[in-house]
C-alpha cells in the first residue's frame, strides 16, 4: 500500500497541526496556553525568558505560565504523525524514481533495480533482467560466503591474539626467573657488585619492555582487527533482514567491505634471554678477583682411564695410548674420564680447564 496523493497532502496538514510554532518540530512535551494555543513546554518557557516578557508567540495575549496544562492527546498525534512520515519515505524508496512504478526487476548489466517501463525503455531494452526475488536469493548465498570468510578470519585472529598472550606470559616468566637468579648470585658480594647488579637488571628490564611492549601492540592490533571485523560481521547480518530491494542496493558495498585482509602481524619479537644466561660470578671475576677463590680440584686416581698419566699434584693429566677397560672397577671405560676428589651438594661452583 503507498500514500496517494492526497494522502501526503493530508499527512502534511496533520504535520502541520502537530508541529509548534516556536521550534517548527513535531511537539514534545506539548502544553496549552489560556488563549488556546499550544506548544512545546520547553519551547514556550524558552520563549517567555528569551523575550523577556509573557505574552503568546502567535496572538501576544497575555500568559500566565502557572496555567500551562498538558495536552496528552496531542504528543500522541505527533507520535503518529512521525510514524506516518517514516512510513512514508520508506514507501518511496521502493518505486522507480524516474515512473512512480514497483521496483520489480534486476538489469545485470547495470546492476540495479529497475520497474517493468524501465526493462522496456532503450537504456535496458536489450539488458538481461530477473525477477528480484530470483537474484536476491544468489547473492545471499555469495554474502554468506563472505560471512563464512569473516568467521575465518575472526577464529584466526582469536589464535594469534592467544598466541601472543601466551609469549607475553612466557617472557615475563622467564624475566623473573632470570632476575631471581641474578640476584642470588649477587647475594654474598652484594656490597661489590652493587652497581653491576643494577646496571644488568636495568638493561634485562629494558630487554623486557621492549619485547612486551611490541607484543602488546601484537595483541592490540589483534583485538582491534577482531573487533572491526566482529562489528562487520554484526552489520552485515542485519543485511539479511533487509526487504530484497535494500538489500540489493547494499549488496556490493557490504561484499566489497567483507573482502579484508587482517592476516597482515608482525613477527613476535624475540626475547633474547641468552645475554642474562650466563653465570654472573664468572663474567665479572676480572671486577671481583680479590675476593673470588676459584675452585682447584685433585683428580681421583681410583676412577681415572688407566690410558691417562695424572701429575703428582693431581691437578693435571695426559693422554698416553687407548687400553681396553679391564681392572678398575671404579674407574671410566671411556678414555678422558675421571672424577675429582671432592664434590659438591649445594652452591654454584667453577674451574679452569
Amino acid at each position: 500500500f503507498f500514500l496517494k496523493m492526497a494522502d501526503t497532502d493530508l499527512l502534511k496538514l496533520l504535520q502541520k497541526e502537530v508541529s509548534c510554532s516556536i521550534c517548527n518540530e513535531y511537539f514534545s512535551d506539548p502544553v496549552s496556553t489560556d488563549c488556546g494555543h499550544c506548544f512545546c513546554k520547553k519551547c514556550i518557557l524558552g520563549w517567555n525568558c528569551h523575550n523577556g516578557n509573557r505574552s503568546c508567540p502567535q496572538c501576544s495575549l497575555s500568559l500566565s505560565l502557572g496555567t500551562l496544562r498538558p495536552v496528552r492527546q496531542l504528543a500522541n498525534m505527533a507520535m503518529t504523525a512521525k510514524l506516518l512520515e517514516a512510513k512514508y519515505e520508506a514507501e518511496k524508496q521502493l518505486l522507480c524514481e524516474r515512473h512512480k512504478e514497483k521496483l520489480l526487476l534486476f538489469c545485470e548489466h547495470d546492476r540495479k533495480t529497475i520497474c517493468v517501463i524501465c526493462e522496456r525503455s532503450v537504456e535496458h531494452r536489450y539488458h538481461k533482467t530477473v525477477l528480484i526475488k530470483e537474484i536476491t536469493q544468489g547473492f545471499k548465498k555469495e554474502l554468506w560466503k563472505a560471512l563464512e570468510f569473516l568467521s575465518q578470519e575472526m577464529d584466526w585472529l582469536q589464535r594469534k591474539q592467544g598466541e601472543q598472550e601466551s609469549r607475553m606470559r612466557d617472557v615475563k616468566s622467564s624475566v623473573a626467573e632470570l632476575k631471581e637468579r641474578i640476584r642470588a648470585d649477587f647475594k654474598d658480594m652484594h656490597e661489590f657488585l652493587r652497581c653491576e647488579e643494577e646496571d644488568l637488571c636495568a638493561r634485562l628490564n629494558e630487554e623486557q619492555n621492549n619485547v612486551l611492549q611490541e607484543l602488546q601492540e601484537n595483541v592490540q592490533q589483534l583485538s582491534q582487527s577482531y573487533s572491526n571485523l566482529k562489528n562487520l560481521k554484526e552489520e552485515t547480518e542485519k543485511k539479511f533482514n533487509l526487504e530484497d530491494i535494500r538489500f540489493l542496493r547494499c549488496f556490493e558495498e557490504s561484499k566489497r567491505r567483507c573482502d579484508v585482509d587482517v592476516r597482515i602481524v608482525r613477527e613476535s619479537p624475540q626475547f633474547n634471554s641468552n645475554e642474562f644466561k650466563f653465570p654472573v660470578k664468572y663474567m665479572v671475576w676480572k671486577k671481583m678477583e680479590s675476593i673470588l677463590k676459584p675452585v682447584s680440584p685433585l683428580l681421583d686416581p681410583q676412577t681415572a682411564h688407566p690410558g691417562l698419566i695424572l701429575s703428582e699434584d693431581r691437578r693435571t693429566l695426559k693422554q698416553k695410548y687407548w687400553p681396553r677397560f679391564t681392572d678398575h672397577q671404579q674407574g671410566f671405560a671411556i678414555p678422558s674420564g675421571v672424577l675429582s676428589s671432592e664434590g659438591f651438594s649445594s652452591g654454584r661452583h667453577y674451574w679452569e680447564v
